[in-house]
């Protein structure tokens, strides 16, 4: 059995939208579940589907956001 250990970033979109200014329960959920990952793997990086009320709800270095419409 070969152990093979990947160095290329890890890529996860995630639907942000109801990460909006009046945050709803599922919207703050997401918004932990976010920052959770980020801390979880170094090597993560995250792609946001967001709402245009607040397109970028998390700023990060390793987080890209894209506007839904």
């Amino acid at each position: 059995m070969i152990n093979v250990i990947s160095r290329k970033p890890n890529r996860v979109m995630i639907d942000a939208r109801y990460i909006q200014h009046k945050t709803s329960g599922i919207g703050r959920y997401t918004q932990h579940i976010i920052t959770q990952l980020l801390d979880l793997d170094p090597r993560l990086q995250l792609e946001l589907v967001t709402h245009p009320s607040r397109p970028n709800p998390i700023e990060h270095e390793r987080v890209r956001c894209q506007v839904f419409r």
